[in-house]
């Protein structure tokens, strides 16, 4: 009977001022709407709906405002009905002076949840550093801002992309997003530190990150300016250590550039990786048995920071050095051992296949199966596994012979079941497996599901 009352008291309102019988029409829809849906606790569509009945009435009135109190402080935005108690206060019409008893009773909660908001406010300052407040204002005011200007969509993708964000001294505590064909960085509070105005985007490392546009490549700051200018370079990868960054140019040739893009070394060899540990991994075309370059062989060797070969190209298969060993394989016999960066074997060649050490601990392959061994080339996990991963967060990828994926902790225990089709390693406490329909879902270290399995290919 109240809510009844109330609509026909704004229908009366509606009539004595002069809007045209179509514009009243549509805020009376909007009004009972909004009713309607604060009755059912959807308050943010009442407050949708109301906001519709000022835009088609050009202004508000006391019973719009009425409600918005009401609706805003039932969703906990006690900013938004202080604002709202404001405009009611400046209304002195019958109406306004019917219900503003009612409206005014909200005055005294508004006020305390606003001090209990600050207050809380203020307990968290303590905790965190000026510079932290700021940007968390500031994260907060583009937040409303954003809403205020109907970006919400844009707000949700930065919002979906800053769970997977990884914020560190490393990356400059900046993360490359993506929306609507463009890329940008943000801040670990959400911010758009650095405007999405590129075709494509790395993290930053050693201070840069490549950005592309226009199909052209190019190098900026954290500040977002230019470095390195844009050129057409076939592939460029992130600046390592040294400070240098591996870029092959147009015309397949590789070279070392670095911070400011001038060409620190133009090795010459058909195949060049990153320096890891002061070493290139360079490998060139084997010669078949009539002396001639073969196309589906190769031999790799690596190179110091002057560009002379320091580990010869005796090696069918050699993967960058990591803590100071290489897993490599050698040609003639096509076994594998590990090399320290002074070209000498550590580990004896007896397997046929090797990774490098993460953790500890590297997979090998001997005969069938692979296992694990230690830096001094010790078994560790037996050979149980017709395929494995290396160890990440404590755990390691392990394919059961003509079985499934699960995982294994070091001391060879399996942590989670042998149950999936495909096992990616760990990244900041959880991985995405696929089961055998091929959808993927999200689990945690214990085999927990975090997000359900799901058809990447279905759609929406």
């Amino acid at each position: 009977m109240k809510h009844l009352i109330l609509i026909v008291s704004l229908f009366i309102t509606f009539i004595n001022i002069g809007y045209s019988q179509t514009d009243n029409d549509k805020a009376k829809a909007y009004y009972l709407e909004a009713v309607k849906a604060y009755e059912s606790g959807n308050y943010s569509k009442a407050i949708s709906n109301l906001i519709e009945v000022e835009k088609t009435l050009g202004s508000t009135n006391a019973r719009v405002l009425h409600l918005k109190v009401k609706a805003y402080y039932a969703k906990g935005d006690y900013s938004n009905a202080k604002a709202s108690l404001d405009q009611f206060s400046n209304y002195s019409d019958s109406a306004a002076e019917n219900i503003k008893n009612e409206v005014y009773s909200y005055i005294v909660k508004v006020d305390t949840k606003l001090k209990e908001q600050r207050a809380a406010i203020k307990r968290q300052h303590e905790k965190d550093s000026i510079d932290d407040v700021i940007r968390r204002d500031k994260a907060l005011k583009a937040r409303q801002a954003a809403i205020k200007k109907a970006e919400i969509d844009f707000m949700n993708a930065i919002d979906e992309q800053l769970k997977y964000a990884y914020f560190s001294n490393e990356n400059e505590y900046l993360w490359s997003i993506s929306y609507n064909n463009k890329a940008g960085f943000i801040d670990q509070y959400g911010n758009v530190a650095i405007p999405l105005d590129f075709d494509y985007t790395t993290n930053f490392k050693q201070g840069l990150a490549w950005v592309k546009k226009n199909g052209k490549d190019g190098a900026i700051d954290k500040n977002g300016n230019i470095v390195i200018p844009f050129r057409d370079y076939k592939s460029v990868r992130s600046f390592s250590d040294n400070g240098w960054a591996l870029v092959q140019l147009d015309n397949g040739k590789y070279q070392f550039i670095d911070k400011t893009g001038r060409t620190v070394l133009e090795p010459k060899y058909k195949r060049v990786w990153d320096f890891t540990d002061g070493l290139a991994v360079v490998s060139i075309p084997d010669l078949d048995y009539f002396g001639n370059p073969d196309p589906y062989s190769n031999i790799y060797g690596y190179i110091d920071t002057s560009g002379e070969l320091a580990i010869p190209m005796i090696y069918s298969f050699a993967l960058s050095f990591k803590d100071g060993y290489a897993a490599v394989t050698r040609k003639e016999d096509r076994k594998a051992g590990f090399i320290n960066t002074a070209g000498e074997i550590v580990i004896p060649f007896e397997y046929n296949v090797t990774d490098n050490f993460h953790e500890g601990l590297a997979a090998v392959k001997l005969n069938k199966s692979y296992g694990f061994i230690n830096k001094q080339g010790e078994i560790v996990i037996p050979f149980n596994f017709e395929e494995a991963g290396f160890f990440s967060e404590g755990l390691a990828a392990v394919k059961k012979p003509n079985g499934s994926w699960g995982y294994i902790n070091k001391q060879g225990e399996v942590v989670i079941p042998y149950k999936y089709k495909y096992a990616p390693n760990f990244y900041r406490g959880t991985t995405w497996v696929t089961d055998y329909r091929e959808w993927v879902g999200e689990i945690d270290k214990t085999g927990k599901l975090i997000s359900p399995f799901r058809d990447p290919f279905a759609k929406n």
